[in-house]
């Protein structure tokens, strides 16, 4: 490496001159701490002017602020690193209709945010490397039909957030044609993607099209789609689409497995839809493992003038009901041993956004059978592992969809209180779960014995008879996977006293009280309220403290969001408000819900002490545009 340079002008100078008798690459900065104050650049411009020439890949380390973009020609191969997304913005300087262009395939970027220009055709990043780490932005104020980023041969784009303005004509990714390119672990939103005359490969990734058709192929462009949730919000025009104009022999393919495809249940909304025209023309899509929902049609072709229409559809969960077939269109066969009727998928959380599966769904173990291909991922869109015995029946096999169902057992602990005690006396059995697969409802009950049984987490039990005692504790999810935990006590015997009154038992037991919500939703103040009923026949009022906690993405340890102390009395139930700290009321106003852990935490004068504690969501006043309910 050449080193650091020297003052601005001297830095130009002596990298026009390392470039005629060193090959070796050199570093440059602007506006980065990281660098010595005497080796920055004033702008990106400059930069790309330094790091010109036919030496190898430079690194250009871009600090934080705001900077004009520019452009690396082919030829000219650099590492472009930010200081991160919320740090590091790259806007138009005018001239070019692209921020951010580069050019060569051996350029990389990442660690930054990049903004479409403010004018009709822009371009927020032109790219045939790597993108890594980066976000694409419109530019604010009325929306401009531009694309977040348009796909050169041999672009990559991984673990990003592409969005355009929610504009007739705009697009979160465009393949120019003839490349070959591929997106994985990216977020779209806003317009769609187009894939012309070219190869383009999406995976595990996200897509929410507010304008125009979400996935789109033409002119012989081909378009693979493997483990992508694709939603095609009010406004837009439909899921999938492969159109061939009339060019003789040439054919426009769409291959998309795993896929759920999510409507908003409005007119002109094909799911899957593929039209041709012209003698030799084809338009072919075909669909496997993936789950459609919401839309006017799930099938439409269109084949005229000697062309070719298809869509094929298999061991997918599909409506044949709204086929719409015009000319000499083609469509599979209904087959129900490998398609499923439409029907209820049982999503997590459908209205909020959240389309895993539940363990009740029909829709696991029902895709193709067989082990992975070997282009197949092995994750699915949660990266979790994909292929899973999800139904515990006849071994593992492909869920439909996006998403793989796990199937983990719930997590269970038990105990009891106290664990020796004088025969006749009340034992308190106690348990708390969780389970790992959203979604899941949980049974539990107690075994205890001497046949006893008890339902529920809590409950309690006299033995009759000196000497160990134990008790079981299943719990059961929704999906069939079963935690069994046994707790262990000792009896002693009463001896009599004669003459004297019977001594009053202690109080053992903890207050019991119930947390009557199942979902949370904070007021435009940031106050959420919380009911807490105390048990009818608790000698005294349930008190306590409950707090909120939540996890910020990209931290392991949660924090306290929000708490407050109550009191309920016996029998009564309690509204607890509690006021969002400003940390958790941030995170809200981000993401418009949480996944937060409230836990209760109640005692009596006697000491006695009982917490329990519910995973619930935690959603914003106003939610952002959702997808249809099912």
């Amino acid at each position: 490496m050449i080193g650091w340079r020297i003052g601005t002008g001297l830095l130009v100078a002596l990298a026009v001159l390392a470039r005629s008798g060193d090959a070796s690459a050199a570093t440059f900065c602007v506006g980065d701490p990281r660098c010595p104050a005497d080796a920055q650049l004033a702008s990106l411009s400059e930069a790309a002017l330094a790091a010109g020439g036919p030496a190898g890949r430079d690194t250009i380390f871009l600090g934080p602020g705001v900077h004009e973009g520019a452009t690396f020609e082919a030829g000219n191969a650099v590492e472009l690193v930010g200081a991160g997304r919320d740090a590091t913005l790259v806007v138009s300087g005018g001239g070019a209709n692209a921020t951010v262009a580069l050019a060569d395939r051996q350029s990389t970027v990442r660690g930054l945010t990049v903004r479409v220009p403010a004018t009709a055709g822009g371009i927020g990043m032109r790219l045939a490397g790597v993108a890594d780490d980066v976000a694409v932005t419109p530019a604010p104020g009325p929306a401009v039909a531009g694309t977040a980023v348009e796909l050169l041969d041999g672009a990559a784009v991984r673990g990003s957030a592409l969005e355009a303005a929610v504009a007739d004509g705009a697009l979160g990714a465009d393949l120019v044609p003839g490349a070959d390119a591929r997106l994985e672990q990216v977020r779209i939103s806003g317009g769609g993607i187009r894939a012309r005359a070219g190869r383009l490969a999406i995976a595990r990734s996200r897509i929410d099209a507010h304008t125009g058709t979400a996935v789109r192929a033409s002119d012989a462009g081909t378009l693979r789609l493997d483990t992508v949730l694709v939603r095609s919000l009010p406004g837009a025009a439909g899921g999938l689409h492969a159109h061939q104009p009339a060019r003789a022999t040439e054919t426009t393919v769409i291959r998309a497995r795993h896929v759920t495809l999510i409507g908003a249940g409005e007119a002109g909304q094909p799911a899957v839809s593929a039209t041709a025209s012209g003698a030799g023309a084809a338009a072919l899509v075909r669909v496997d493992d993936s789950i459609v929902r919401g839309f006017a049609g799930d099938r439409h072709v269109r084949a005229e003038g000697g062309a070719d229409a298809f869509v094929d559809i298999a061991y997918s969960n599909f409506d044949p009901a709204g086929d719409r077939i015009v000319g000499a269109g083609r469509l599979s066969p209904f087959d129900s041993g490998e398609n499923r009727t439409y029907g209820s998928i049982r999503f997590v959380d459908a209205p909020g956004g959240d389309y895993r599966l539940r363990g009740v769904s029909p829709v696991i173990d029902r895709g193709t059978p067989g082990a992975l291909l070997p282009d197949e991922p092995s994750l699915d869109l949660d990266g979790q592992s994909r292929i899973v015995d999800g139904n515990g029946a006849a071994g593992a096999t492909r869920d439909m969809g996006a998403f793989e169902y796990q199937r983990r057992p719930p997590v269970l602990t038990a105990g009891a209180q106290p664990a020796l005690a004088a025969v006749g006396t009340p034992i308190r059995f106690e348990a708390q779960v969780s389970d790992p697969d959203p979604g899941d409802e949980i049974t539990v009950r107690w075994v205890m014995d001497d046949g006893a049984v008890v339902d529920g987490l809590a409950g309690d039990h006299v033995f009759t008879t000196p000497g160990p005692h134990f008790a079981t504790v299943t719990a059961t999810d929704s999906g069939g996977a079963v935690t069994t935990r046994t707790v262990l006590i000792r009896t002693t015997p009463v001896a009599p006293v004669a003459g004297a009154e019977a001594p009053v038992p202690p109080d053992v037991v903890a207050p019991r009280f119930s947390l009557l919500d199942r979902s949370l939703r904070a007021s435009k103040t940031g106050r959420v309220a919380l009911r807490v009923r105390c048990a009818v026949g608790e000698p005294q009022a349930c008190r306590g403290t409950i707090s909120l906690r939540a996890r910020p993405r990209g931290r392991r340890a949660s924090q306290v969001v929000a708490s407050s102390a109550f009191t309920a009395a016996p029998g009564a139930t309690r509204t607890v408000r509690l006021r969002l700290r400003a940390a958790g009321a941030k995170l809200l106003r981000r993401t418009g819900r949480l996944r937060v852990t409230v836990t209760v935490d109640a005692r009596d004068s006697a000491g006695n002490r009982r917490v329990e504690r519910r995973t619930l969501t935690l959603r914003a006043a106003v939610n952002a545009k959702r997808g249809p309910s099912r």
